[in-house]
């Protein structure tokens, strides 16, 4: 499917280290779009699925996005402010029609399912550019770190290591690929053969749910999800999760109480 997203970005006009959108919320999709923009020769560049469409067309202008990748129904609430001079083309998942879209748009599933075959015409080396990642925008307007190649892959090896990833874990996805650990994740679980359970989740007790459903055996989160976490309200307390082996956090400092109710739990 990657291989067959990456023939058909190429042919819709993509070109080594061109932008891509890619704005999907936590899914399968939205790694295969990852990794179809990279096989691509381009760069993958994650929005967030809950910022506000200004925020969303500030980063296509900022970054000079050549396609994007969203759903229809989030493309309806960015149509009046896709007026992005770079923007050639849109890839859409879900039913719907392209009223006002001046770009031209393709069907997702169509792409992951061409068929096509593709082979690199130019080389990419480590130091390229292969994504870039926008801060939240909560102190002023979203910025852009550019992360190479090597990034990535030194990122990931040096997490996979340290938290001993192998193929027999199964880690489960609730941050954003949009956030550098996020990404993170999905990469360390590639690399070393890992099963990667993406989700979207409102209450805690969903989270819970699925740690114990899916037999997952490693979680990232930042302080305000593990405070969620040891709420009496997300039954965390009430089940037993003997597979889970380690949680990790990020984003700043998990306050002690916090932690002491999470391993206590």
């Amino acid at each position: 499917k990657v291989t067959g997203l990456a023939a058909a970005l190429r042919t819709a006009g993509l070109r080594r280290g061109d932008r891509v959108g890619i704005y999907l919320e936590n899914s399968v999709l939205q790694g295969l779009s990852i990794f179809g923009v990279s096989k691509a020769e381009g760069v993958f560049v994650p929005i967030n699925a809950l910022p506000l469409p200004p925020q969303v067309m500030h980063i296509a202008r900022d970054c000079q996005m050549k396609g994007l990748i969203t759903t229809r129904e989030k493309l309806a609430g960015l149509s009046a402010f896709l007026d992005v001079p770079s923007l050639d083309f849109v890839v859409v998942a879900g039913e719907g029609d392209n009223t006002g879209i001046r770009q031209s748009v393709y069907d997702l599933a169509d792409l992951l399912d061409s068929g096509l075959s593709h082979r690199s015409r130019e080389v990419s080396i480590g130091r390229d550019l292969a994504a870039i990642l926008y801060t939240s925008g909560s102190t002023g307007k979203p910025k852009g770190v550019m992360v190479s190649h090597d990034q990535v892959i030194a990122g990931s090896s040096i997490v996979s290591d340290y938290l001993g990833i192998s193929s027999a874990d199964r880690i489960i996805g609730v941050l954003p690929l949009s956030f550098d650990a996020g990404l993170n994740q999905l990469m360390t679980a590639v690399q070393r053969g890992a099963t990667y359970i993406p989700m979207m989740f409102v209450f805690a007790r969903e989270i819970v749910k699925t740690l114990q459903e899916e037999n997952i055996t490693g979680m990232a989160g930042v302080p305000t999800l593990w405070s969620l976490m040891a709420q009496p309200s997300s039954g965390l307390e009430k089940h037993r999760l003997p597979q889970l082996r380690y949680i990790t956090n990020t984003g700043g400092r998990m306050p002690q109480t916090v932690l002491n109710t999470m391993r206590r739990m």
